[in-house]
């Protein structure tokens, strides 16, 4: 199980299990991506995520302001 540690304990950590619902959205990592790089890849996630829902985002910020 995942748990929440300071910065500094991340150094050679090794996740297990965590739930998917961790940062607040769904997420997954590949089985190839190395322990010490999964934070880093669940953190791009996020903004991989908004760049894929931008145009829509972007549409509805649009009409808000115009109205």
């Amino acid at each position: 199980m995942f748990l929440k540690r300071q910065q500094h304990e991340y150094t050679g950590a090794i996740v297990f299990q965590a739930h998917p619902m961790l940062h607040g959205f769904p997420w997954t990592v590949p089985d190839s991506t190395a322990n010490r790089h999964v934070l880093a890849a669940i953190k791009k996630q996020a903004f991989k995520r908004y760049r894929g829902d931008r145009i829509k985002l972007d549409a509805t910020v649009n009409h808000l302001q115009q109205a």
